[in-house]
């Protein structure tokens, strides 16, 4: 399909408009996790889960991409991911700073 000279200040609008968009407002759910953190907490920045598998956990049976962020620590133990049948995107990441960003 080809765009006509008068559709491309609307296709201009709309790419801004979508760029504008932060990746966090597209995920379904973002839980932090940190040693210091306590499983039974319900994953957010101020109240962190301890271990990975509880993230995963919080995070199962969402139907929209999800974050993971992980806070400066030692994580032990092993880990199994993309068990499901179709997984849904996962995006793992290190926290940026020590408040949790």
């Amino acid at each position: 399909m080809s765009l006509t000279l008068s559709a491309r200040p609307f296709v201009r609008v709309l790419l801004i408009a979508f760029v504008g968009i932060s990746a966090s407002s597209l995920l379904a759910a973002t839980i932090h996790v940190t040693p210091d953190g306590n499983d039974g907490n319900p994953g957010s920045a101020e109240q962190p889960v301890a271990t990975l598998p509880k993230a995963l956990e919080l995070i199962a049976g969402k139907q929209e991409p999800c974050e993971i962020i992980l806070h400066k620590g030692v994580y032990p133990g092993d880990i199994q991911i993309g068990q499901q049948k179709d997984p849904l995107p996962l995006l793992i990441t290190a926290a940026k700073n020590a408040a949790g960003g």
